[in-house]
């Protein structure tokens, strides 16, 4: 099967977390919701958000209440091109908007491996400041 084929399509998010040496971290939670979207003219887009989330708001965001702040720390999306570098099992989003800003108009590379309908991608292991220890992040998509 074509390797664009095979990305190409809706994600659902089944599990999101960050090994740091033999532990295992949740940044958004051990429930997150997620879905990504690969087509294929070249474009992505995905949204999460974590399991703590409120329920509610008060749409108040200039007062800057503790539930509206909890929101922005609960939430990570981007869109952009991607590019597929299938002998290295590489994929490239190039990132053209984003919740976060620093991630505007840079490159997020991700490994990718494919087993039955879920596609595990992989971030570039980032090495602890003094400290031998890697931190390894990892999202698990089922394909809808």
């Amino acid at each position: 099967m074509d390797i664009l084929k095979k990305f190409s399509g809706t994600w659902n998010l089944i599990d999101m977390y960050v090994k740091k040496g033999t532990s295992f971290f949740y940044p958004l939670g051990q429930h997150p919701k997620g879905i990504l979207i690969y087509n294929t003219d070249g474009y992505m887009s995905v949204e999460i958000i974590g399991e703590n989330r409120p329920a509610k708001l008060s749409m108040d965001f200039a007062a800057g209440l503790p539930e509206e702040q909890l929101v922005i720390t609960q939430y990570a999306s981007y869109s952009g091109t991607f590019q597929i570098c299938e002998n290295m099992h590489i994929i490239t989003h190039h990132v053209n908007f984003s919740a976060f800003p620093n991630w505007e108009k840079t490159e997020l590379k991700r490994s990718y491996t494919f087993e039955k309908n879920r596609l595990t991608l992989t971030a570039i292991p980032i090495i602890r400041k003094n400290s031998s220890e890697t931190d390894i992040f990892k999202l698990v998509w089922e394909k809808i």
